[in-house]
């Protein structure tokens, strides 16, 4: 056993320290194992297939993510082909529908139709291109009563095989058929025009070539568009590559293919494509990222004992850090306590409490010896039932006396042991030391009023970070010292206060308060002593009114001024007539000037016995209120400052003369809401009490933050004389908050505002918009070639071009544009503030200026330069649409749009989902 003694003496405190460190015999053995070359390759290895691992593990993460992007690409891409086939028929419908009701209006009964309505329908053939061919079906549907082609009388669709739509029942949709006569398949289309009491007149029908139908001019795509019929459940046809086939070559579909239906039409697209996209993608994608990881494998191995040190001194910094941290915070609560705990008892256990909880000590008590030498426990928290049934004394020749505890209590010194078992304890401390895991003691002494008091123990059960935390574990015990010190100095001033007050209650002299020789306060004592019914009575009268014998008033107005002039006290005998019973009586008058607001002298009235009674209790109270330490300040009914203690002085920097006839409102700053100042207003106005978080300013300049509590003073007649005010300062919580709140709405790589800002901002944005009747507008923005920046340089480099290009786009927005990062090199920028007028330009001009923020290459460490670009798409409200998460879906598809086309489109941004917005299109609609 090795022991390593310090003696180190603290200040006037007299404290000797010692630290015993002991090195445990029974860890041979194991630092041999832990030495041994096998031990070391294997932590070599671990890393290494820790990694491995994570890389195949990471491997079949990106083939997932790719089979999902396919299976979103595929998703999206059938939904525009649906759109597109739905907008194709529907426009068909309209046009059908626009010549039926134009042939009520002129001819409502066609049969067969005049030469004028068919010279108008060759005429609307002519404009409309799209139509091969257009009939007049009787209300039947079963003959055809003209058509601008020659054929047979008879429909090729039977009236039965025709369905209406379902928001549109005049709308009547066939099934898909094979027609000689116009050489190809069709999907016949009517409308049924009825006059006003909903009977049919007759139908307008045309056939849609299929092939017309599913015409997508799109090629270098991997999808297969099938239309099928869902009521019939048939294929109608299929797209390829750019390629209609309507025939038997279809190729079958799959049955996990995805189903889009086509708006409310009884058609539906199923899309699917090669099985081995996903798989192509993820080879054609992965190969720069196989090297990379195949050289930190490499890599792994060649530096891996190094890491494995980095990491160990790393694990200890932190566990440093983390401790530490914990006893900061530990500290700082029983310092809170401290300051507001009056109880020793529930002082004691709180300290116990917090140490265990936030120190992370496995057991702390607190104790001190009786009259038989033995420890009681004051306080304990943590594994308490370590101390059941077990003894500590102080006795030296005693078994139970022999711990360090004792030897502490004994010779006034702090002992650290790191192993209990191997201290002079007696046999059962030893055993419970084991079963409870303690390896690690620090035994302290508590002072109070400079003598030796209690003793303080702390166990642990990791001796290495035990004797780290030496320091905190002194500082804990000078804490407990200073708080029972507190709780004393508390006692005694409660002791004071209450004696001081039952002494003026009980006062056997009068007291009275001057201004002018008019009396401004009374006690009811002195109105006993004078035969008034109240003590109310005598304020506003004169004191001349109370002489016997006028000679008394003249001799105290000539030696008042003089004496008080001087400082000096005024000491006089008088004969005074009592009010109620003309009583003649003596009283020794004892008085001195009084500056305060409202008085200007001060007089005892008591028996010559007494008359220093009534003078002592005014000035313990004065005492009382200066030694409070936070700031006080005495207002009377009119709300004037009458009083004002050291505190508020030494805090605010305004004396009692800088004070006199103002009020507390003066002392606000202009931070202060206005809530809380009509609260204020109306606790003065009512009486009431108040208490509110205010701005103060301070005489030096600034301001601080502090909490008012306000209660009114009253009379026995229950009128508010005085208000007494207590102000503390909390301006440090309010920056911890203010702090919190900032990192909630902020990115913290960026700094720019997060996701949550965003939906603030952005509703915000919505109702300015929707009450000014301006436009907004939402981009999503999305960086191009990024993710090779972080392949090539690492993610360390992202971050750099991240920020830079956070600063490059805040520099280059307008006042009132909005810029937040929502993940990963995604932005959103919301744009306001835009004429509806001169909207196309205005926007061309904002995002134009955007994209220098890219324009030029961001540098990195060692002189090394990247380029990126960007994409972006835009939505625009009200337009788009009229909500926040709508905008942001809208800009989120037409952002996947420009993406998509990125190496074939002429601008990095885009409006409109379906079909980009030109930009000389650009208006608010």
């Amino acid at each position: 056993m090795n022991y390593i003694v310090k003696d180190l003496f603290r200040g006037s405190l007299g404290i000797q320290l010692t630290v015993l460190k002991i090195s445990d015999p029974t860890l041979g053995p194991f630092a041999k194992i832990f030495a041994r070359p096998n031990y070391q390759s294997l932590l070599l290895a671990v890393p290494f297939l820790v990694l491995l691992i994570w890389v195949m593990a990471s491997e079949w993460t990106q083939y997932q993510d790719e089979v999902a992007t396919v299976k979103q690409n595929e998703y999206r891409a059938a939904t525009v082909y649906a759109d597109r086939i739905n907008t194709r028929l529907a426009t068909q419908f309209n046009e059908l529908e626009f010549i039926a009701v134009a042939l009520l209006e002129k001819e409502p009964h066609l049969n067969p139709p005049s030469p004028a309505t068919i010279a108008a329908l060759h005429r609307f053939m002519n404009i409309h291109r799209a139509f091969y061919v257009l009939n007049i079906q009787s209300a039947d549907g079963r003959q055809i009563l003209w058509s601008t082609q020659t054929q047979s009388a008879t429909p090729l669709a039977a009236p039965e095989t025709f369905t209406p739509l379902t928001n549109q029942p005049n709308f009547l949709l066939g099934t898909s058929k094979f027609a000689q006569r116009f050489n190809g398949y069709f999907i016949a289309m009517r409308y049924r025009a009825t006059d006003a009491q909903g009977q049919t007149q007759f139908f307008v029908g045309s056939p849609f070539r299929l092939s017309e139908l599913m015409a997508f001019d799109i090629h270098d795509t991997p999808w297969i568009f099938t239309l099928r019929d869902n009521r019939t459940g048939l294929v109608m046809g299929q797209w390829q590559q750019g390629k209609v086939t309507l025939d038997q070559t279809i190729a079958a579909v799959k049955a996990d293919a995805q189903k889009i239906p086509v708006g409310h039409l009884p058609l539906s697209i199923e899309v699917q494509c090669q099985d081995s996209l996903g798989w192509s993608n993820y080879i054609n994608n992965g190969r720069q990222r196989w090297v990379l990881e195949l050289s930190l494998l490499v890599l792994l191995a060649a530096i891996s004992i190094v890491s494995l040190n980095l990491l160990r001194a790393r694990d200890q910094a932190n566990r440093r850090l983390m401790l530490s941290g914990a006893f900061n915070r530990m500290i700082a609560e029983i310092n809170q306590v401290i300051a507001t705990c009056d109880d020793e008892t529930q002082l004691l256990q709180q300290l116990c409490a917090l140490g265990a909880l936030h120190g992370k000590l496995d057991l702390v008590w607190i104790g001190h010896p009786d009259d038989t030498g033995e420890f009681q426990f004051l306080a304990a928290a943590g594994k308490t039932d370590f101390l059941t049934g077990l003894t500590l004394s102080i006795n030296p020749d005693t078994p139970s006396g022999q711990g360090f505890c004792a030897q502490t209590w004994r010779e006034g010194r702090v002992i650290y042991s790191t192993d209990p078992k191997f201290s002079p304890f007696p046999a059962p401390w030893q055993t419970r030391a084991d079963q409870f895991g303690l390896k690690a003691l620090a035994s302290l002494p508590i002072q109070r009023n400079g003598e030796l008091w209690a003793i303080l123990a702390i166990y642990h059960h990791d001796p290495v970070a035990f004797l780290a935390l030496s320091t905190w574990f002194e500082e804990l015990a000078n804490d407990v010292s200073r708080g029972l010190s507190h709780i004393d100095l508390l006692q005694r001033e409660h002791h004071h206060l209450a004696l001081n007050r039952a002494i003026l209650d009980n006062s056997s002299g009068g007291i009275m308060l001057l201004k002018n020789r008019t009396i401004q306060f009374a006690n009811q004592r002195l109105a006993d002593m004078i035969g008034a019914p109240t003590a109310q009575a005598l304020i506003g009268t004169k004191t001349r009114d109370y002489y016997l014998n006028p000679a008394d008033q003249a001799y105290l107005l000539t030696l008042i001024p003089t004496a008080f002039a001087k400082g000096e006290q005024v000491r006089f005998e008088a004969q005074f007539k009592r009010i109620d019973n003309n009583e003649i009586r003596w009283f020794s008058l004892v008085g001195q000037p009084f500056n305060q607001p409202g008085f200007d002298e001060t007089w005892v009235v008591t028996d010559i016995t007494q008359y220093h009674h009534a003078l002592s209790q005014q000035q313990l109270l004065a005492s009382a209120l200066a030694a409070v330490q936070e700031d006080v300040a005495i207002t009377n009914a009119t709300q004037k400052i009458v009083y004002i203690n050291a505190a508020f002085t030494a805090h605010t920097g305004f004396t009692a003369a800088d004070m006199r006839g103002r009020t507390l409102e003066s002392l606000i700053h202009a931070q202060t809401p206005k809530t809380t100042l009509m609260r204020l207003k109306e606790a003065f106005d009512d009486g009431l009490v108040f208490q509110g978080e205010l701005a103060i300013n301070r005489k030096s300049g600034g301001e601080f933050w502090g909490l008012l509590t306000i209660n009114p003073v009253r009379d026995a007649n229950h009128k508010i004389t005085h208000f007494v005010s207590i102000l503390r300062d909390i301006t440090a919580i309010r920056q911890l908050n203010e702090r919190l709140e900032y990192q909630s709405l902020h990115d913290p790589l960026t700094h720019l505002p997060n996701r949550r800002a965003l939906e603030r901002e952005l509703a915000q944005r919505i109702n300015l918009a929707n009450r000014t009747q301006t436009p907004l507008v939402v981009g999503m923005l999305d960086l191009d070639d990024f993710k090779p920046v972080n392949d090539t340089w690492g993610h360390e480099a992202g971050d750099i071009l991240l920020r830079s290009l956070a600063e490059r786009l805040t520099m280059r927005l307008r006042e009132h544009d909005f810029l937040a990062r929502i993940g990963g090199d995604e932005f959103v920028i919301v744009i306001s503030h835009l004429e509806a007028h001169h909207f196309g330009d205005q926007l061309v001009r904002v995002l134009d200026r955007l994209h220098q923020a890219v324009e030029t290459p961001f540098n990195f460490a060692d002189g090394q330069q990247s380029s990126v670009g960007m994409s972006m798409g835009i939505a625009i409200y009200p337009q788009d649409a009229a909500d926040g998460d709508a905008l942001m879906r809208q800009a989120d598809a037409a952002l996947y749009q420009t993406k998509t086309h990125k190496k074939d489109r002429t601008v990095w941004w885009r409006h409109g989902v379906k079909t980009a917005t030109p930009l000389e299109d650009l208006t608010l609609k």
